[in-house]
């Protein structure tokens, strides 16, 4: 057998891993809006603060993890397109279409920028996460 994994030879983590990924990744959307307002906004650094842009950020967070994102990591896997790139540039479309949408309802456009970027470190963290880069570059078994 050959060394290199071919693209058709991908192996997927586990689903309990990718729930794992679900749960965890759309967390770093609130925690990266908390980072802005307090570095630049000026806001508190406080529990409360804190607790209270998780639970603003996080609940859309999840929605659109589940509305979009699981449909679009569907369509990843059976397209065998298991790179990091591919995963950011999901996301981060994911979190601009959020975005625009709350820009609509107040959200600043250095929201929106705070919002993608966001997205985009949601994707690297479910591809580390998941074990993707693992499986990406092991060789063929």
């Amino acid at each position: 057998m050959s060394t290199q994994q071919s693209q058709t030879d991908i192996r997927v983590p586990t689903w309990p891993r990718i729930v794992c990924c679900f749960l965890v990744a759309p967390l770093v959307v609130p925690l990266t809006f908390f980072i802005y307002d307090v570095a630049f906004e000026g806001s508190s650094f406080e529990v409360t603060e804190f607790v209270g842009t998780l639970l603003n950020y996080g609940a859309f967070a999840y929605f659109f993890a589940l509305l979009l994102g699981v449909p679009i990591f569907i369509a990843l896997m059976r397209g065998r397109l298991m790179r990091i790139g591919y995963f950011a540039a999901a996301t981060g479309c994911i979190a601009l279409i959020a975005a625009l949408i709350f820009s609509r309802y107040g959200l600043r456009p250095g929201g929106v920028v705070v919002g993608v970027i966001s997205g985009v470190l949601a994707g690297a963290v479910f591809y580390y996460l998941g074990g993707f880069s693992r499986v990406a570059n092991s060789p063929a078994v």
